[in-house]
């Protein structure tokens, strides 16, 4: 069985490009406060962060298509007039 520390090895070098900052924050955590449930907390406050800041541009997006699919606003997003 593998203690937690190799767990915790396992786990940062297995984690996906998104969440490349985790290892140097996890460096400045002093030894003893190093714990798999320290990590999983991090881990998750980490997971919920990207998952706001994902749903805030996801809904700026649609905002701004919103915006630009009325009539009068395509022609002023376009610096047209809109008359002839």
């Amino acid at each position: 069985m593998i203690d937690d520390h190799e767990m915790m090895t396992k786990i940062k070098v297995a984690l996906p490009y998104s969440f490349d900052p985790l290892p140097f924050m996890w460096d400045s955590v002093p030894w003893g406060e190093k714990t798999l449930h320290a990590l999983t907390s991090r881990l998750l406050k980490m997971e919920s962060s990207m998952k706001h800041k994902q749903d805030t541009f996801a809904e700026t997006t649609k905002s701004e298509v919103i915006y630009a699919s009325k009539p009068n606003n395509i022609n002023a997003s376009n610096g047209a007039s809109g008359s002839k």
